[in-house]
């Protein structure tokens, strides 16, 4: 209980809620099966900030949670941070597209990713907008070992 108090707390200082809907957001989560693991509310008060400094509102962070995406809350900390630190620039040019082969320089992320990074660099973008680039350029890589490649530099 400590945990779920935990989350709705977070999701009303992030998102501006109410603790009913807060409370509401949770437990339909916990009936659609997100609280398998009795970690909705700590994961909910520890990764909710960064979806929020993102720019995904409470609903998007809960169907993004519902979608199934593996670690989602992991790789979205990850993609902020590396978005902050200025680091996740370099793994923008790791990847040859043609070959799949890391190579420093090449381009290998699609035009659109590269162009919404340079927006946002420049303060036209948001976090969100590049991290939903990267997502959709990593779903719409066919070759799966391209795709085990830019998901991991990403």
């Amino acid at each position: 209980m400590n945990e779920t108090l935990r989350g709705v707390n977070s999701l009303m200082e992030q998102y501006g809620l109410t603790a009913q809907q807060a409370m509401d957001y949770i437990v339909k989560g916990t009936q659609n099966g997100l609280d398998k693991t009795n970690e909705l509310g700590d994961n909910l008060s520890e990764y909710s900030g960064k979806f929020a400094q993102a720019g995904y509102s409470a609903q998007e962070y809960f169907q993004l949670l519902q979608n199934g995406l593996d670690k989602v809350n992991d790789a979205i900390n990850e993609v902020t941070a590396r978005l902050v630190d200025g680091t996740i620039a370099d793994s923008l040019s790791k990847i040859d597209e043609k070959t799949g082969e890391v190579q420093a320089g090449t381009g290998g992320w699609s035009k659109e990713v590269e162009d919404v990074f340079k927006q946002w660099q420049q303060g036209g973008a948001t976090q969100k907008d590049v991290i939903d680039a990267i997502v959709t350029d990593i779903q719409n890589t066919e070759n799966q070992q391209d795709k085990l490649n830019k998901a991991a530099l990403a």
